[in-house]
């Protein structure tokens, strides 16, 4: 006998969901696959660093393109290190889920660690330092020469085979004086010219201040 029953309406398809990896059998292994897991994204921001540099040294640029006024070539990152073709950061941005301005930036930062602070930047490679936490030198040492910033890097790299990082970074702004004086007396004067004051018109006894 044939079936006549009235098909039902579309069940709810369950939605796909996402992977879990097993539950740990005890806190232990939990420990364990924390610390695992930990490791392997500081190992893949240390990855990503790479090869965005290594994508800045192969990108080829055509010269008669440049000529012709389709692609300039672009100085992401501050005295020192090398131009790039600056569609690299449309290539870049879409594998890094960032705008092409973004991803302009995080090429910048990894050439002024690798070419600015070659010292810092090994020792990133080898994991003893964040890349967060070279990223912060980076921009803190961005206005310096890149013989300035030499010189920080230097007394980064002595400073680090005893220090504690907060206790660098503590020590960080001195150094970067000190690398270069005039630069900073400079930086100071004008700060200074830079501080205002400003008050609104009196409006129903109110006065509003911005500083």
């Amino acid at each position: 006998m044939s079936d006549t029953s009235v098909p039902e309406e579309d069940s709810p398809v369950p939605e796909e969901q996402a992977f879990q990896p097993p539950p740990p059998e005890d806190v232990r292994a939990a420990f364990a696959a924390l610390d695992h897991a930990h490791q392997q994204r500081l190992a893949a921001e240390v990855s990503e660093l790479v090869a965005i540099v290594h994508a800045a040294d192969l990108y080829q640029v055509d010269q008669e393109a440049v000529l012709d006024g389709m692609e300039r070539l672009v100085q992401p990152g501050h005295d020192g290190t090398p131009l790039v073709g600056e569609f690299l950061a449309t290539e870049i941005g879409p594998l890094l889920g960032v705008s092409p301005q973004s991803a302009m930036g995080r090429i910048g930062d990894a050439l002024d660690l690798r070419h600015r602070l070659p010292k810092l930047w090994t020792t990133v490679l080898a994991g003893r330092v964040e890349v967060w936490q070279a990223l912060k030198v980076c921009q803190a040492t961005a206005q310096l020469s890149a013989d300035a910033a030499a010189r920080v890097d230097k007394q980064l790299a002595d400073a680090l085979k005893a220090w504690p990082w907060p206790r660098v970074m503590r020590a960080l702004p001195a150094w970067i004086i000190q690398a270069d004086p005039d630069a900073a007396r400079d930086r100071a004067e004008t700060a200074a010219k830079d501080r205002h004051l400003r008050l609104s018109p009196i409006n129903d006894g109110h006065v509003a201040m911005w500083g």
